[in-house]
């Protein structure tokens, strides 16, 4: 599994991290950094929770894709607005992604917003809101990437599902 290979790579890439005392300013391994150890075990287990679940919808691959590619999107569009601690994104941005992806093709299914469970589509409304209230938007980077990306493979799936439906009759 996917998520699998994801959970590994948190722990082994911040420990790497938090030995030697160094910041993540690469986008493709910030996606996979986290501030704290603390912040590690909630991205973990978000990630756990929700993830496993949406590998399972998705496949591994559009999985994959969807996290890299709202990850490395989600910590250039931080560097591109200016952020004064650049590429810092780290976690948060493939889950927020993640997010985007499930608005897009599943908006009433249940994510996890801070600690409390809400439907994707909430998820998306109060992302938008902390971006407007004045977070610098950097969590609408991953969102959009997120929701462009699971519209785009929306129709790719349910044409999977369908055949996999008739095959099974």
């Amino acid at each position: 599994m996917v998520i699998l290979l994801f959970a590994q790579l948190f722990i082994v890439l911040n420990i790497l991290f938090f030995l030697f005392n160094s910041q993540i300013n690469h986008p493709l391994f910030a996606m996979f950094a986290s501030d704290n150890i603390l912040w590690l075990v909630f991205y973990t287990t978000v990630l756990a929770a929700f993830g496993g679940k949406l590998e399972q919808d998705l496949g591994a691959t559009r999985f994959a894709a969807i996290y890299v590619c709202a990850g490395v999107v989600g910590n250039l569009g931080l560097l591109g607005i200016g952020a004064p601690e650049g590429i810092a994104m780290g976690a948060l941005a493939p889950l927020v992604g993640l997010t985007g992806a499930i608005v897009a093709m599943k908006p009433l299914t249940f994510v996890v917003v801070e600690i409390y469970p809400v439907p994707a589509i909430v998820a998306a409304a109060f992302i938008m809101l902390v971006h407007f209230i004045g977070k610098g938007g950097i969590d609408v980077f991953p969102l959009f990437a997120g929701m462009l990306l699971g519209y785009s493979m929306k129709e790719g799936i349910e044409a999977e599902q369908a055949r996999a439906g008739f095959a099974r009759r």
